[in-house]
Formats: structure tokens, sequence, C-alpha cells
């Protein structure tokens, strides 16, 4: 790195540092400074619960082999870059994946008293549940006589057991019959449905527009997987599990809430350019700069994954600070188009998405199921 490069990255963290108040950042970011200025990382005692942060899947950051070495960072960023991570690389890479597993470990809780500490604050794997969308999928097909354990007292006329049911089981394992009601005989054919998560509905749209009612979950859903993904590649062991994604490409997630986008918008209006910055700016609001290399590098390589979280918080007409609903979603369709091998997800309400803007994106459509409210 040039000296005038790691002299700018040192007294930005030194801005950050004077300006910090959490202790977990203010460990980070000493840690950083350290590694950046070739001294050595201030002790951290892992027993003091002010000195870590209290998210699952927290790196110890005063280890700076583990925090720098070569397992952090350095698949993700294999895929990003198509080689192996220079340090400072892979180094701003880990920066925003804490940062960004930092900010999204708390529910923002909206109308509640601002000023409440961290620890009475929500954390977000504590409250999450997994979410499915109103899609079924066939989960098991056979003769009656060969599916009876799915039911009570193992007889296909009875209602499923409870560990099936969906008013009583999680989604990935709740079953549906798919006959309809009626009569069953031991040997007709009978077939068990399931619903379809969201997070398949991801893995299996590379554009997806996910809606729901209020509190239905819809924005809870797209921070949980940013911040799940995030600590897959700080931490894989500590790491929350994602079902079915183990296969997957490690992507870097970029979560835009399109309510910023909008106000964007109608600062910079919605050029190429100016789209790609209002991404950039996102990520660097992590305690990460100069990220551009990162970002343009996942963006072109199909390695990034676009959450765009909430059109509903758009105005429906443009105001003075903001876009209106269809020019920010026209924007959104722009960024996908021009980084077509990027998946993406657009997040909102039911009523809010009307044919118009369904026309307008044209993108495949989910609907969270009502059944599995969350926050």
């Amino acid at each position: 790195m040039a000296d005038d490069d790691l002299q700018r990255q040192i007294a930005a963290l030194r801005a950050l540092r004077a300006a910090a108040t959490d202790p977990a950042q203010c460990a980070a970011l000493d840690a950083a400074l350290a590694a950046l200025q070739g001294t050595a990382p201030p002790l951290i005692d892992a027993g003091d619960p002010a000195a870590r942060d209290v998210y699952k899947g927290t790196i110890d950051v005063g280890d700076q082999a583990r925090l720098y070495g070569p397992a952090v960072g350095l698949n993700l960023g294999t895929i990003i870059y198509g080689r192996d991570p220079r340090d400072d690389e892979r180094r701003r890479l880990v920066w925003y994946l804490e940062g960004l597993a930092r900010k999204l470990a708390y529910l923002p809780l909206r109308g509640l008293d601002e000023g409440l500490s961290r620890g009475e604050q929500m954390e977000l794997p504590r409250v999450y549940v997994a979410l499915a969308v109103q899609t079924r999928v066939e989960a098991v097909r056979g003769r009656a006589s060969r599916l009876r354990a799915y039911f009570e007292r193992d007889d296909p006329t009875n209602p499923l057991k409870q560990e099936y049911d969906p008013d009583y089981a999680l989604p990935d394992t709740a079953l549906f019959r798919g006959d309809g009601g009626r009569d069953i005989g031991k040997n007709d054919e009978l077939i068990l449905q399931r619903a379809l998560t969201a997070l398949e509905a991801v893995q299996r749209r590379a554009r997806l527009a996910l809606l729901g009612e209020p509190g239905s979950g819809k924005s809870t859903f797209v921070r949980y997987l940013a911040w799940a993904l995030a600590l897959h590649e700080l931490d894989p062991s500590q790491a929350p599990s994602l079902p079915g994604w183990d296969g997957e490409q490690p992507r870097l997630p970029v979560l835009m809430p399109l309510r910023t986008l909008a106000g964007r918008i109608a600062r910079d209006g919605c050029g190429d350019q100016a789209l790609y910055v209002a991404l950039r700016d996102e990520l660097e609001a992590y305690c990460t700069h100069d990220i551009d290399d990162a970002l343009s590098a996942a963006l072109s390589r199909g390695a990034a994954l676009l959450l765009f979280d909430g059109l509903d918080e758009v105005p429906p007409t443009a105001t003075a600070t903001a876009a209106d609903r269809l020019t920010t979603l026209q924007a959104v369709r722009s960024i996908t188009w021009r980084y077509r091998d990027c998946p993406a997800v657009v997040t909102c309400r039911v009523r809010a998405f009307d044919d118009d803007l369904r026309a307008e994106l044209g993108w495949q459509v989910e609907t969270l199921d009502p059944q599995t409210l969350s926050l």
C-alpha cells in the first residue's frame, strides 16, 4: 500500500475512533489501527462482555492473525477479484463485513425509546424466525400406506401429526396435503407439500420481488440474510445456518434502503455513475473507506447480492428530497441490468406494489405467508 494511501486510512480510522463510543467498535478500530501502524493490537479480555460484541459469530478482533490472516476474507476475496486478494484488499473487505454484521445485529426499534442501551435492544438472531412464501413445492409422494407415519395414529385419514402441522411446525418442516382433503385409500397416491422458504426463493430466483403485509418480516429477512452472509465469510464455524446455501457461491451482501436511494436520486439524478456512487457510499457507511475496488469487482464478476429494501417507504409522488416510487424502481432495474450477473431482491408491501410497478420491474414475485409472521 502506498504511503499516502496508508496515511489517509490511518487518519480516517483515527477520526472514527475519536467519535466511537461502543466498546466493541472501539476495540475493532484499535485493532485495525494497530495493524496499519505495525504495532501490537491492544489486549482484549475475552471474558469481559463490555469488550466484545454481543452478536453471535463475533470474531476476536484482538487476534490480529485471525482478523487479517489468510482464512478471513480470502474465500470471498478470491471470488471477487478472481485471484488471491492483497492484504489491503482483504483488510478492507473484513472491515466492511464486520461493520455490516455489527450494524445489522440489532433491530431498529421504531417508535420506541431511541435512548435504549445496546443491552436493552432486540438482537436480530434472537428474534428472527424462518419465513416462508405462499408458493408450495412437493415434499414427499407415495402410497398413503407408506406415508402413514406423518399422520396421527399412523392413519392418513387423520390430521397431520403436530410436528408437521403448519399451525405448530416451522416453515421448513410444516407439511400440507396436496389432495384437497379427499378421502384416501391405503393404496392411493398421496402428495405432501411444503412451503418454499424465503431463503429458497432467493436462491431460486435471480430477480425476486418479495412482498408482504406490514410486519410480515420483509426487512427483517433481508437484514438477517445480509448479516448471516457477512458472518459466514468472517467465521463460518459460528455463523448461523443457511439451509441450502452451502453449495452457493459466496456473495458480498449489499443492503440498500430504497428510501435512501430515492433521496440520492432526487439530489444527484439516476445516471449510471450516480447510482454506483450511491451503492459505494452505502458500503462506506460501515466504517470502510476506499471500498471501490471490492464493490466494482464484485458487481462486474457477479459476486454481489443486491438487497433493495422498502420500496413502499418511497413516496408514490416525488418530493423536494426524494424521487417517486416508480423512478426509484426504474433505477433499481437500471442497476440490476448493468450488473445482470448479480442476484437481486426488492422488498415491498403488497398493496404498494401495484400493477404499474409490477409491469415496470418484470421480476418474479413471491409473497410472504402471513402464517409465518416475524418482526
